[in-house]
């Protein structure tokens, strides 16, 4: 598995688990994790910036 697969990989995580529950549910989340969702968040930016083109 390639770098590139794996940002993607846990990009879809993020958004999934992060995302798409906060969008779906009326349940406020505890303080503490809003911590946490970031540090998961800062991991995929700076490998988004990095990424090689794929070409063909």
């Amino acid at each position: 598995m390639s770098r590139q697969q794996g940002l993607h990989l846990l990009a879809q995580g993020v958004y999934a688990g992060i995302r798409n529950v906060s969008a779906h549910d009326e349940t406020d989340w505890p303080e503490h994790e809003a911590p946490e969702y970031l540090a998961a968040l800062s991991v995929v930016g700076p490998w988004f910036e990095a990424r090689e083109p794929v070409r063909g």
